[in-house]
């Protein structure tokens, strides 16, 4: 009975496995001609981006749209194929199961051996298939409404799941194993009340990061105070900060930035997951925030279940989150010329709305903030919409003078640290 059993499970997931791998593939290929199209003709930064950008204009939004173009698409190479599909069902189905259940060695000699080895190989068929379909990365675990699942299935028409495969695999078992979360230096109540507000004050929730900011920059008060005004401006410091739309970390990284490259190998491979706020705007409680910034596992493990976020996310490490923002702020600083308002408006809205300012600018490198808000509302419209103005509003009147006051600030207060550095190795002079 244990043998027919397994050789019935053998058939059904040699052939499920089978057939995945193939429309896996074809779908892979339809995301890269998209990718190609979309992302290497226009100015949008990724497939994701440009959905979003086509469901503000598209009726019934990019879902419907998304399932039946690219439903059409395989069903148009189903039917180009259709008088092989017999041959191509037998070769799957016999190429898989000899995979599963060939014996293999020492197997060969050894039935038991054999059954376990095929049992084996089976389950690890299909522990490799569950994360592929749940795309734990992409969706929280929690996650299974009707429109989640039409999500996931555009997904795995269009390719995106495929080309997120080995996210989903190690994502889905480092949520099974758990992630223990790396906790910063801790901040009590008075430190965080005092991080906050006008002035030149200390604020203990930025000041704790400064000797990982220099191990990240090294020792140039230029990049110190670059990164850490970005910093500020971005978090004010909090490891676990979260914003409404979903970016975490000390850094801001939302979830489709964080897995592309360069800054993904940073994170951790399957180290990305997606916040569960409800299909809303993320909210977290002043005291659930305070307790996370204290540094204290005790206090963290208490607030843990009312944080909508996994704490082993690869963005709230400190360190991984601030060399992968020194990374995207370089790479930003060579694309604009090294200006530091073009380079917020890319890092805070996406590069291809600062591309835009920097060709109505004549591609000035030392254009100040008068010359970029005029070219503003036209450059956010196209990725934002309705929303461009007051976005708008809040870079130019809000994050940009904010980003640079802190800029003068840190700047001034490396160079008077750095010299005070060397002053101290300096040899004392021999008395004569």
């Amino acid at each position: 009975m244990l043998i027919r059993a397994k050789a019935l499970y053998d058939r059904l997931v040699s052939l499920l496995a089978g057939w995945t791998l193939l429309f896996a593939l074809v779908a892979g290929l339809f995301y890269l001609l998209t990718w190609l199209v979309f992302c290497g003709l226009f100015d949008f930064d990724s497939l994701p981006a440009f959905w979003r950008w086509a469901g503000r204009r598209l009726p019934g939004g990019a879902l419907g749209w998304r399932l039946a173009i690219f439903g059409v698409l395989h069903a148009a190479w189903l039917w180009q194929l259709r008088r092989r599909l017999p041959a191509i069902h037998g070769w799957l189905q016999k190429t898989t199961l000899a995979i599963v259940v060939r014996p293999r060695g020492w197997a060969r000699r050894h039935p038991r051996l054999r059954l376990t080895a095929g049992i084996c190989t089976s389950l690890l068929i299909t522990l490799l298939l569950v994360p592929f379909f749940l795309q734990p990365t992409l969706f929280p675990p929690t996650s299974f409404r009707a429109r989640t699942w039409g999500y996931r299935l555009a997904n795995l028409i269009d390719g995106r799941a495929t080309v997120t495969a080995a996210e989903s695999v190690l994502g889905f078992y480092h949520r099974v194993v758990g992630v223990e979360p790396k906790l910063g230096p801790g901040v009590d109540e008075l430190g965080y009340k005092a991080s906050f507000g006008r002035g030149e004050r200390a604020r203990p929730l930025m000041d704790r990061w400064d000797p990982l900011i220099r191990e990240v920059v090294g020792d140039n008060p230029r990049s110190f105070a670059t990164l850490k005004a970005f910093l500020w401006v971005e978090s004010g410091g909090r490891q676990f900060a979260l914003s409404t739309t979903g970016c975490a970390g000390l850094m801001q990284f939302c979830t489709r930035t964080a897995r592309a490259r360069p800054y993904g190998p940073i994170f951790g491979a399957g180290r990305i997951f997606p916040c569960d706020c409800g299909g809303g705007r993320c909210k977290v409680s002043l005291a659930t925030r305070r307790a996370l910034e204290s540094g204290d596992a005790g206090q963290v493990g208490l607030v843990a279940r009312s944080f909508p976020c996994d704490l082993g996310d690869g963005r709230f490490d400190a360190e991984r989150s601030l060399r992968a923002g020194w990374v995207y702020i370089k790479r930003l600083s060579r694309a604009f010329g090294g200006n530091r308002s073009l380079m917020y408006i890319a890092y805070n809205s996406g590069p291809s709305v600062a591309k835009r300012v920097w060709r109505g600018l004549g591609r000035r490198r030392h254009a100040m903030l008068r010359d970029i808000r005029p070219h503003l509302v036209a450059a956010l419209r196209p990725s934002f919409g309705a929303a461009a103005e007051r976005r708008a509003r809040s870079l130019s009147r809000n994050h940009l003078l904010k980003l640079d006051h802190a800029f003068r600030r840190y700047f001034r207060a490396a160079k008077e640290a750095q010299a005070k550095r060397r002053e101290g190795l300096r040899p004392a002079s021999k008395a004569p």
